[in-house]
């Protein structure tokens, strides 16, 4: 699945036929299967290659990326099961193991982050990441952010390093006067 939401990353940002480039680019055709597993090599190649056709960095494409796949998910068929993460973006953000465990029945070759809420107080929380994967850490900061979206509770996220095995991540509330509008971000 990450690989068809990178995908679209690709295309919005590139244009339509860029995916199939890019794909010939690193040796691959363009038909990828939403639940199949690929190569972590094949998918930092293809990050890269999308970096580059969107002159961009590899870690804005992976917080691209991040973003995207919050909306991806839910239009996959996934939605559901972030409505049921709960009522907000602290408790969502605590429950996303549980998720993990569901979806994995359905892709059983699924090897999932794990995510550990600590710290919370009224400014903000500090999350803890932890997978097998490295160098994803510019993704994570655009899954919580756009998980912030979705809960209604805007946030700005950095990552802070690491502590014990996991990456961790400053999640802080952005004050509603805080947040830009798309005419403030855009210039008409």
């Amino acid at each position: 699945m990450v690989v068809k939401a990178l995908a679209d990353v690709a295309r919005a940002g590139a244009g339509e036929q860029s995916w199939s480039a890019i794909c010939a680019q690193v040796g691959s055709d363009d038909h990828f299967v939403g639940t199949r597993d690929y190569p972590e090599e094949l998918v930092g190649d293809l990050v890269a290659a999308v970096a580059v056709a969107l002159g961009a960095s590899r870690e804005e494409v992976l917080h691209r990326l991040g973003r995207h796949w919050i909306r991806y998910t839910a239009q996959e068929g996934w939605g559901p099961l972030l409505q049921a993460l709960g009522p907000d973006l602290v408790t969502a953000l605590g429950r996303l193991d549980g998720l993990h465990v569901r979806v994995g029945l359905a892709l059983p070759h699924l090897r999932p982050p794990s995510f550990q809420v600590v710290d919370v107080s009224p400014d903000g929380l500090v999350l803890l990441y932890r997978s097998t994967r490295t160098g994803l850490e510019p993704m994570v900061c655009g899954l919580v952010e756009e998980l912030g979206q979705v809960f209604d509770c805007p946030v700005a996220v950095t990552h802070d390093g690491r502590r014990d095995g996991a990456a961790v991540f400053a999640v802080r509330f952005v004050p509603a006067h805080e947040v830009l509008t798309a005419e403030q971000v855009v210039p008409s």
